[in-house]
């Protein structure tokens, strides 16, 4: 089964808030978000905990209906 795009407009911010509180020491620059950027934030969330693109959409859909 496919999932739905993260959509980062409008949901960023409370999904970063989120993800901090799980993981205070990440930098600042890993949640830096430019509107057209979104794999920019997918490749530095994949790098950092060694998931696939699929698995951190994933994560920052759950993290938005918490």
């Amino acid at each position: 089964m496919e999932s739905q795009d993260f959509n980062f407009k409008g949901k960023w911010d409370v999904v970063k808030e989120r993800i901090r509180e799980e993981f205070p020491d990440i930098p600042e620059e890993d949640f830096n978000y430019q509107e057209g950027k979104e794999e920019d934030v997918y490749g530095r969330f994949q790098q950092r905990f060694g998931k696939s693109r699929q698995e951190i959409q994933d994560w920052f859909n759950r993290l938005d209906k918490r």
